[in-house]
């Protein structure tokens, strides 16, 4: 039976914007309390589309962290401290500035590879949000693949294989843009952490394909062609579009996704200013694969 495309729940609507994930969430004003039967309405959409998108929220920065309270998974420490940042927002070290950068008539973004937060701790980013402030008036899109179609996707000789794998990152996706506006000294101090390949979400059960482009190690105890090729093959599944969903920005858009759930990519098509403001809930626990085997520091062996 096909799943409803629009439904309401707890006075909320709900409207889904692709099948495999996404949906924009309207009658809500965060600016208004939010009741407690709504705010579990909102978390159970979260887990049921992956990432969600909320238009015309034009909310203080002291709103914006308690709409994020409404998703936090621990109450010690929700949030990600950004102390280091290079532009940081006195008294909020939650919020990371996100700002575009021109160079040579070319838009710089960190974030134009397909991957998931924060891939170089132990504790993955459990929820990254951003809220909108200018953007371009075309182009700029955020892109977001699901890894549960991504895995359920794959034939059944390789979801055997790849079941008790564990991927190695070993290098941050930014590293790169080291003179950038975004760079976070912090990100770039962190030693090589092996994910398993294929989790189980702590909350759905669902299993996850977790390997990406940013994925620059080898499958622990497996080197050699064969691997790498099955590596690249692996984060290419991310990049069919029947996975994806595209979400435009506008001013005061606010987008929120499980970072276990789906992948993203910002595109960088555009040459206009933006600036995005964004938080980052910590996980509470790490992440493991159907054996019990968890996120964890790797070290290569010795030759």
């Amino acid at each position: 039976m096909a799943k409803e495309v629009e439904y309401k729940s707890a006075g909320l609507n709900v409207r889904r914007l692709q099948p495999a994930l996404g949906a924009e969430v309207t009658d809500v004003d965060f600016t208004q309390p939010v009741s407690e039967e709504q705010k579990a309405a909102l978390r159970q959409a979260l887990l049921d589309h992956g990432v969600l998108v909320f238009r015309d929220q034009d909310i203080s920065r002291d709103q914006y962290i308690d709409f994020a309270m409404i998703f936090a998974k621990t109450k010690e420490n929700p949030f990600v401290q950004w102390k280091d940042q290079p532009e940081p927002i006195e008294g909020y070290p939650e919020l990371l500035t996100v700002i575009s950068e021109f160079k040579d008539g070319k838009v710089y973004a960190a974030a134009d590879v397909w991957h998931t937060d924060d891939v170089m701790s132990t504790k993955p980013t459990a929820i990254t949000i951003l809220r909108s402030y200018y953007v371009p008036s075309i182009g700029g899109d955020t892109v977001f693949s699901s890894a549960v179609a991504a895995y359920e996707g794959l034939d059944e000789e390789t979801k055997a294989e790849i079941e008790d794998l564990e991927i190695v990152y070993a290098r941050h996706l930014s590293e790169d843009r080291k003179d950038s506006k975004n760079y976070v000294p912090s990100l770039f101090t962190q030693p090589p952490v092996a994910h398993p390949a294929v989790q189980i979400h702590p909350e759905t059960g669902q299993r996850l394909l977790f390997v990406n482009e940013t994925a620059s190690g080898p499958f622990v105890g497996h080197e050699g062609d064969r691997w790498d090729a099955l590596r690249e093959k692996l984060a290419q599944e991310f990049k069919r579009p029947e996975y994806q969903c595209r979400i435009g920005w506008k001013p005061n858009s606010i987008v929120i996704w499980d970072n276990a759930l789906v992948q993203h990519r910002a595109v960088p098509d555009y040459d206009e200013p933006r600036y995005l403001e964004r938080m980052t809930l910590t996980a509470a626990e790490q992440p493991t694969n159907a054996a019990g085997t968890r996120s964890r520091r790797w070290e290569p062996e010795p030759a």
